[in-house]
């Protein structure tokens, strides 16, 4: 509650909500406050076809704006309402309800979170086709599972047994939104297109960068309706990021001075608690943290409320490396594995874990002893540069893949150097880095190389510290010999 300076004394203001045109009666909470328009002294509208029956009955004249709490609801035509007396005031649905965590990012991407929330209920309203797009790995996979969690309530009320005609949940393994999945995404929606609504797309764990413009221009202009939410750091051109012609809403972190620490695991809770008040999902974006690596206070909160389910650091770490080995094999595929293992119960994951841990412990351990045989390690002021052929250690098809596997190398050998270490994963046409070097950015170091080198077709990023550049397969030498020429004018001790 809203607390307002009166004269003389302190008014506390009762918070409700206003029913949207579009929803219907399977949409209201039970015990939720909303605002409501007096018909008669026992009937009070919601909205147009929202009427409630009041347990009490009002002498307020015909089309009074009232508050009244949702006391029971009997479906399909059945609601009953309580009067509330108290003063109220109109709140957007969502604004009143808490995170799970207390942050200041999130508190300033609320307003957003809302507006995508919103988007969803309406879509599912109004039938329209919904389509989930994201990363194929552990943080990726939570954000869409917590979300689709929220979406698959909502739908089962509307449509029962027929909701998959109206959602899909489709992993990409490249971090960004390729336009061939894009060209995937259209061809499976023709049919809504033509006979229903354009699909509203959910963009997550990536989205927000120039490798995903054209393949977002493209569905848009099919009429698509887009959500992004993502924390990878965003293209930015005149002053506005470079997607924002091309989405309805954009969830990122960077965009209000925030960090890839808040990870879309984490967002996608929050978002799916917007949704439909979600339960059973305070565990997931600890896990999402974790497996990305993030820090700071945002995480160090998830994490307690994931320490009172028993889950600790090392258990999460296990657990996540097995999520990533079951996305690797499902690739494309819409499976409900990922899921079940999310929502088993820890000692069902305990199970699993056992199952696969020293199976991919082995594979980690023979991927170091490759890469400590066959690495370049070049010895720079202030820092260590470690150069490796990625593939040409790895067995084509078996996880871990060459991303995944550049992250254990870095790992490694982070441990074992008292300097700050770049490792770099050299493919044909491509360079896959982790670093901590302290103010190195990758995203920076990608868009200065490729002024200086036009010719090699460079483009690619990721996260300041993590990601991968590509180039073409002539330029590779010319490209490694940059990114060394590059780290010594602007990260060597002078």
């Amino acid at each position: 509650m809203d607390i307002v300076n009166g004269n003389e004394h302190m008014v506390k203001m009762t918070q409700v909500i206003e029913l949207k045109p579009y929803q219907r009666i399977s949409d209201l909470r039970l015990n939720q406050n909303y605002l409501g328009n007096v018909l008669s002294e026992s009937l009070v509208a919601l909205n147009t076809s929202v009427i409630g029956k009041l347990t009490k009955p009002t002498k307020l004249e015909k089309d009074s704006k009232v508050a009244v709490k949702v006391t029971k609801v009997s479906l399909p035509y059945n609601v009953e309402l309580e009067m509330i007396s108290d003063p109220f005031n109109v709140v957007e649905e969502g604004s009143a309800q808490r995170f799970l965590i207390e942050s200041e990012i999130l508190e300033k991407l609320k307003p957003l979170m809302i507006k995508a929330a919103e988007l969803i209920k309406k879509s599912i309203s109004q039938s329209r086709p919904i389509i989930l797009r994201h990363h194929a790995d552990c943080d990726g996979y939570i954000c869409a599972i917590a979300i689709e969690t929220a979406i698959k309530s909502l739908l089962a009320r509307k449509h029962r047994d027929s909701i998959w005609h109206y959602y899909k949940r489709n992993p990409t393994k490249t971090p960004y939104y390729d336009y061939a999945d894009a060209i995937r995404d259209l061809t499976t929606s023709l049919g809504d297109i033509k006979n229903q609504k354009p699909p509203l797309l959910i963009l997550i764990d990536n989205g927000s960068t120039q490798e995903d413009l054209l393949a977002l221009k493209k569905v848009v202009q099919f009429g698509f309706i887009t959500i992004v939410i993502d924390h990878h750091q965003p293209t930015i051109e005149n002053k506005k990021p470079i997607i924002e012609e091309y989405t309805h809403v954009f969830i990122n972190p960077f965009l209000i001075g925030g960090d890839n620490s808040l990870t879309a695991g984490m967002l996608g809770v929050e978002l799916s608690r917007l949704i439909n008040q979600t339960s059973d999902i305070d565990h997931l974006p600890a896990i999402a943290g974790v497996c990305d690596k993030s820090q700071g206070r945002e995480f160090d909160q998830y994490l307690k409320l994931a320490n009172k389910k028993g889950y600790t650091v090392e258990f999460i770490k296990q657990l996540g490396q097995c999520i990533d080995f079951e996305a690797f094999h499902i690739a494309h595929m819409d499976s409900g594995l990922i899921e079940e293992i999310l929502f088993t119960g820890i000692e069902q994951q305990k199970e699993y874990v056992n199952l696969l841990d020293q199976e991919l412990e082995k594979r980690k351990k023979d991927i170091i002893k490759s890469a400590e045989k066959y690495v370049k390690i070049k010895e720079m002021k202030g820092f260590k540069v470690f150069e490796v052929a990625i593939k040409e250690i790895l067995t084509i098809g078996r996880y871990p893949p060459p991303g995944k596997s550049i992250g254990i190398l870095f790992e490694h050998f982070k441990q074992k150097s008292e300097k700050p270490i770049i490792v770099m994963g050299r493919g044909r046409d491509y360079i896959t880095i982790r670093s901590n070097i302290d103010g190195f950015d990758l995203n920076k170091m990608t868009q200065e190389l490729n002024k200086k080198l036009p010719h090699t077709q460079l483009c690619g990023g990721g996260h300041n510290l993590a990601g991968t550049i590509r180039f073409v397969a002539a330029a590779k030498q010319e490209v490694l010999d940059s990114i060394t020429k590059y780290l010594s004018e602007n990260h060597e001790p002078a």
